[in-house]
């Protein structure tokens, strides 16, 4: 009568299956051995963005007082941006083209310099006109 006897070596996840079938003429155990893989379980790998190791970068450099001041300067810029679109109605440009596009922003940009400008020097008074 056949038997069968199954091994498990963990260390390298394969079975061992054994099977005797009986005697043989000469008196011993005839015995045939296969080895058998265990099926691997699915891989939950969990995906990278393309884009995690600059992400990683950014997150090193969070704490540094550099970033700190280049968030400062990246809300300032911002601001004035939206000033640009909302008061000086730029939310959408009127001329063609990345060079107008360029045009018609430096117009912009100069406008809202020269309102800088007059403020500063209605806020100082005359001890800035007289010494022009």
């Amino acid at each position: 009568m056949p038997t069968l006897t199954i091994k498990l070596t963990p260390e390298t996840g394969r079975i061992r299956a054994t099977v005797s079938r009986g005697l043989r003429p000469d008196g011993r155990m005839s015995v045939t051995g296969q080895t058998l893989k265990l099926p691997s379980p699915p891989a939950r790998k969990t995906p990278r963005g393309i884009y995690e190791h600059p992400r990683e970068v950014a997150r090193s450099l969070r704490g540094t007082s550099a970033f700190g001041r280049s968030r400062q300067d990246r809300k300032r810029i911002e601001r004035l941006f939206a000033h640009i679109k909302r008061i000086l109605k730029m939310g959408r440009l009127r001329l063609r083209g990345p060079c107008g596009a360029h045009d018609e922003f430096l117009l912009a940009a100069t406008a809202h310099n020269l309102r800088k400008l007059a403020k500063l020097v209605t806020s100082l008074g005359p001890q800035m006109t007289q010494g022009a």
